[in-house]
């Protein structure tokens, strides 16, 4: 059964990577017409979509104080249950630097929208890109690559892969990290001041460096980090599991 239900995941997850190609270029030209609001006051567009695996599309987008914030809601098409896919996205042009923890009233306002608009057992799954894109100051980043440098499983895959002891690919590996130290329990805290849960499931294309390359090498040094080590920090695609508090 376990095995089975990573397969399932694995399929949704190809066919959300389709359908974000198939709709990225038409989200792109809408990121770039000034569609969001620099009063602080949450712009939102919700209509149907012409997309093979969408059914509809809600985008929903504030700028304060030079932080401009961008999340969109997809309705599948392919099933009765009408799942919904959140994900966020970066505006063109004005982009937000700072930390994830002070964007969080920005991101707050905007979630009490989107809950108005949809169901919330409907929400099935969260894609997000690179973690530093939703946290620019990197606290997430550094606790993964932390945990990583005392990780077994990734020591023994950077000396030995393909001949690892753990047959783990750097996904998995990843996924383990970033769960087991809570590495985005600010964004798990978010939604569940909305009644949600979301857990990581998957990751596509993990980052790694060694970590005196990293942009955050003194603050690792600074946590007692020694050596030279190739870390694993991030990765190109995010996907957690949304589902609701008991």
């Amino acid at each position: 059964m376990c095995q089975f239900m990573r397969i399932k995941f694995l399929l949704i997850c190809i066919v959300l990577f389709f359908v974000a190609f198939n709709v990225a270029v038409a989200e792109n030209e809408n990121l770039s017409n000034s569609n969001v609001s620099s009063s602080g006051n949450v712009i939102k567009n919700i209509k149907n979509s012409n997309n093979l695996y969408i059914e509809k599309i809600g985008t929903y987008s504030l700028e304060k104080d030079g932080c401009a914030i961008y999340w969109e809601v997809s309705v599948h098409r392919d099933n009765k249950e009408k799942n919904i896919t959140l994900r966020t996205r970066q505006p063109i042009g004005v982009k937000c630097t700072y930390p994830f923890v002070k964007q969080l009233p920005l991101h707050r306002k905007i979630f009490s929208e989107i809950f108005k608009d949809w169901e919330k057992q409907q929400f099935h799954t969260l894609f997000i890109g690179p973690l530093y894109r939703l946290d620019p100051g990197n606290t997430w980043n550094i606790r993964i690559a932390m945990a990583s440098a005392d990780s077994s499983d990734w020591v023994d895959w950077c000396k030995n892969y393909p001949n690892h002891s753990s047959g783990k690919s750097s996904n998995q590996i990843f996924v383990e990290l970033a769960n087991q130290v809570d590495a985005y329990r600010e964004l798990v805290s978010l939604f569940k001041e909305f009644g949600l849960k979301i857990e990581l499931n998957s990751v596509e294309k993990v980052f790694g460096k060694k970590a005196k390359d990293l942009p955050f090498y003194q603050e690792l040094k600074s946590r007692g980090l020694e050596g030279n080590h190739r870390l694993i920090y991030d990765a190109g695609m995010i996907y957690f599991s949304i589902s609701l508090l008991n």
